[in-house]
């Protein structure tokens, strides 16, 4: 910034050719220079009346980061050009990358120490259950397959939870039976043409109730 008529601007004085330019600098981030913008919310201080904004106030922020960039500036001198700010899109997606693989490596941490508070059986209840939400996750449906799959998986794990010698408690059987009526009819195909897992539920509540 060089204001001329520094006299006259501050009423001093009139304009002339003879007044000597008051340069004043200014600090100024150069062209192609990157940073990164990190913004944070507490979703409790959300009032209620708002609450879908807990799950899209990023997408909020984010179009408005965007449009404030594009058209109008970040700083001073933003009518002359300064201030204008476009997306990385390598470094959004590498980040975003990073976020990801931060979120599954606490989500596995939180579920190995859950199961590693279970007993032996509710850890294979709780891997069978993890296993059949992969299969839905991915939007997929196992085949009804005999000897193979899922459910050929959850029929030698009734059998297993059936056996005279095995430790299954009552309450274990029972929540086994649960799952496979839960998560069967989400995971495989045709599961109306075999009634073996139908069964296996029958008998694993019988064997809860009975206390064996």
């Amino acid at each position: 910034m060089t204001p001329h008529h520094s006299g006259y601007l501050q009423g001093s004085g009139t304009p002339n050719a003879n007044e000597s330019p008051n340069p004043i600098p200014f600090l100024a981030v150069p062209a192609r220079s990157t940073c990164t913008v990190y913004v944070q919310c507490n979703p409790a201080l959300i009032p209620t009346d708002h609450a879908p904004l807990q799950k899209t106030w990023q997408a909020l922020i984010t179009a408005a980061i965007e449009h404030a960039g594009e058209w109008l500036g970040f700083g001073a001198k933003t009518a002359v050009g300064y201030g204008r700010l476009g997306q990385d899109d390598a470094t959004r997606k590498q980040v975003a990358e990073q976020a990801r693989d931060r979120a599954e490596a606490d989500e596995k941490a939180a579920r190995d120490a859950a199961l590693a508070e279970l007993s032996a059986e509710g850890r294979q209840i709780a891997e069978f259950v993890r296993s059949c939400e992969d299969k839905l996750r991915n939007h997929r449906k196992d085949p009804l397959t005999p000897g193979s799959g899922l459910y050929a998986g959850a029929l030698r794990l009734s059998k297993a939870a059936l056996d005279d010698g095995s430790a299954w408690s009552g309450g274990d059987r029972l929540q086994l039976a649960e799952a496979f009526g839960e998560w069967l009819p989400k995971v495989i195909e045709k599961l109306d043409r075999k009634d073996e897992w139908k069964e296996a539920r029958k008998k694993l509540r019988l064997a809860a109730l009975r206390g064996e």
